[in-house]
């Protein structure tokens, strides 16, 4: 049973929300004093990037990369066809999906197809299982879900017990990742449970080892050190060294939590010797990374440096980038505790290098602060003022929380800034500023008041207009949102359903029931934002166009194709804004032509900063449509009140293909 997802997942979430909420608050008030400010920062990144590190040693390893890559990289080259293929293909996902996620997708993307195409259940359940590890790894944990219990349906039509327990491991993961502790709690435990029943003490020993997370994820430390302990004893019995590792590392992250470094440095040096043995050089270089954060806490800074720096140079050695970008992070925090703001900026801009190269918007995020702050600390106030706008952003768009309140105080700091700067110009040249001010006092209070008054009018006028402005947008978003809920889906989707649950295709219908509460989910939570980013768009449109395509009986097929120039995360668009337009393709389009349709949507840029979206489908058309509508009662208002919130009729133009069938035209102007 693999445990990797379940540690590096659940870190990342921990790290947001346990020490993320105690911060922020802090974060704020400390600007009263400078020196608080960067140590409650580096506490930040610090925390974040330790429980990230310290219990991503959870991963045991599948697979040997220096004995097996090449390999399956020869079977793959050899392109036989076979399940063999598929199996050398899956493989290959998991062995590079750290080092080059967006070749491994592929490999994986090649697999399902492949397995399905034979028809060969085992490497379908695989493969899904594996688009549960890469969609959870990237945040995407509804996407997650719904790909495990695939994946756990067909291992438990197949008879692979095994197979069920990695899916329910991942199950648990996801759940932890989305702050459900009981889900996962449960999860964990079934885990335990049937490997039990197998005799697999392997596999029991990594179950306690997730439920002591859980147990630590709800600050219960003692309960999480009971389970750690289990699981210590029970891999001690089986000689499992690198197990070992693992766990005694987490308990030292307990010891540290709770304030007990010399502690927790013991267990870590002693828990080094292991790893040295076992010649573990990813576990060698978590445990330096955690045994620098020891000394950072003994207030060792030089010791903490050294530490760092050793375990950078491994993981660089193992072309490892997640833990590179977090040791860059890691170090950039230590420099802004010591306030040397260039070495600081170096490190968190080779983190966010890295990050993004792999996707890891956690890092990312953690870098955008880390360099906010330590432009703070050069004294470049606008530049860490735009690190700071992008870290919320980002941190909102993945979290779905507000941060405005945030932002303004951080706004009111920058303004403090420049006024600082002024008064220190002011003050060198007092003598010249209070003659002026003299020979034109009664000019200046004339003009001041006139100005004032002014300022007073516009903000007057300016709140009427954005009052009724947001009203206006208010209604709009209302009305999409009844036009998105729409009842006849709603009714004919539980039909939908039923009829799959009479018809005996029980996991049809449950995969059916888990996506279609996730669209709802998805859009009573969107519908409540001003904006949300291009990527969750499209993942809802996707999860729309799935249900209906399965309603249809297959009778459309759909593509999405996005300018990869496009940063889909950092591109936000009005929420429920595609949506009534596929409707419209599928219902008015391609279901009255009786035949097999296709649906396009393709996303590429319209000037310097706006979108433009054109989809297209091969229905009846619009003249054939417009007649059809005509004998019917029920009229979709969706498109007009979609038209409205871009803008007007301008930013939506329709019209028929020649080849047969609608293309309709979105302009979607650049929110800020």
């Amino acid at each position: 049973m693999n445990q990797s997802v379940s540690q590096t997942s659940h870190w990342y979430k921990l790290s947001q929300t346990h020490f993320g909420i105690k911060y922020v608050y802090s974060y704020f008030i400390a600007l009263i004093n400078p020196m608080i400010k960067i140590q409650l920062l580096f506490l930040r990144i610090l925390k974040s990037v330790l429980l990230f590190l310290v219990l991503a040693t959870s991963s045991s390893h599948v697979f040997s990369q220096e004995v097996t890559i090449d390999d399956y990289t020869s079977i793959n080259n050899q392109n036989i066809g076979d399940t063999t293929h598929v199996s050398a293909l899956n493989s290959l996902f998991w062995l590079e999906r750290k080092s080059n996620p967006e070749r491994a997708i592929k490999y994986l993307d090649r697999a399902i197809k492949l397995a399905k195409k034979l028809n060969y259940k085992k490497g379908i359940a695989v493969s899904y299982r594996y688009y549960g590890n890469y969609y959870n790894s990237r945040g995407d944990y509804d996407q997650a879900l719904v790909v495990l219990n695939k994946s756990k349906v067909i291992f438990k039509e197949i008879g692979y017990k095994k197979g069920i327990i990695l899916c329910l491991n991942g199950l648990g993961n996801v759940s932890m990742n989305q702050g459900n502790s009981d889900g996962a709690l449960a999860y964990y435990l079934k885990t335990a449970e049937l490997n039990k029943e197998m005799n697999n003490l392997r596999g029991v020993a990594k179950a306690q080892h997730n439920i002591g997370n859980v147990h630590y994820r709800i600050e219960q430390y003692e309960k999480a050190l009971e389970y750690f302990e289990l699981s210590l004893k029970l891999k001690e019995t089986i000689a499992d060294s690198s197990g070992m590792v693992i766990t005694l590392n987490a308990i030292s992250v307990v010891y540290t939590t709770e304030e007990n470094y010399s502690e927790s440095l013991k267990v870590q040096l002693s828990t080094l010797e292991i790893a040295y043995r076992v010649s573990d050089l990813h576990e060698i270089a978590n445990l330096l990374n955690n045994i620098g954060v020891q000394y950072f806490y003994l207030e060792k800074l030089d010791s903490t440096r050294y530490y760092y720096l050793k375990a950078l140079n491994i993981y660089i050695k193992l072309d490892e980038k997640q833990e590179i970008a977090g040791t860059y992070s890691n170090l950039g925090g230590l420099e802004c505790l010591l306030e040397n703001g260039p070495q600081a900026s170096l490190y968190f801009d080779s983190s966010l290098i890295i990050a993004r190269e792999i996707g890891d918007h956690f890092f990312i995020a953690k870098s955008y602060e880390g360099l906010a702050e330590s432009n703070r600390l050069l004294g470049n106030h606008e530049v860490a003022y735009d690190w700071f706008v992008k870290f919320h952003f980002l941190t909102d768009s993945l979290t779905g929380e507000r941060v405005k309140e945030n932002i303004n105080e951080l706004q009111l700091k920058y303004e403090s800034g420049k006024k600082d700067l002024q008064i220190v110009e002011l003050e060198n040249g007092e003598a010249e500023a209070i003659a002026v001010a003299d020979k034109r006092k009664h000019f200046l209070i004339l003009g001041g008041i006139v100005a004032i008054a002014v300022v007073i009018l516009f903000i007057l006028y300016s709140g009427r207009r954005r009052a009724r402005e947001k009203l206006r947008i208010t209604e709009l978003e209302q009305k999409a949102l009844r036009a998105q809920m729409n009842p006849h889906f709603i009714f004919n989707s539980l039909n939908s359903i039923q009829r799959l649950y009479i018809e005996g295709k029980e996991d049809l219908a449950n995969d059916y029931m888990a996506d279609f509460s996730n669209l709802l989910r998805r859009i009573l939570e969107n519908s409540s934002m001003d904006r949300v980013s291009l990527k969750e768009e499209l993942s809802s449109t996707s999860l729309y166009l799935d249900l209906e395509k399965m309603r249809t009986d297959n009778v459309f097929d759909y593509q999405i194709a996005v300018d990869p120039t496009i940063d889909q995360l950092n591109s936000f668009v009005p929420p429920l804004i595609l949506q009534p337009f596929v409707e419209n393709s599928i219902w008015h389009g391609i279901v009255p032509k009786g035949e097999q349709g296709l649906i396009t949507i393709q996303i590429k840029k319209s000037g310097e900063s706006d979108l433009e979206c054109i989809l297209a489908d091969n229905g009846i058309g619009i003249a054939e449509s417009m007649n059809q509508k005509s004998s019917t009662s029920r009229e979709s208002k969706g498109m007009s009140i979609t038209a409205d919130r871009l803008g007007g009729d301008n930013y939506v133009v329709a019209s028929e293909l020649a080849t047969g069938g609608t293309e309709i035209k979105l302009r979607i102007k650049k929110i800020r």
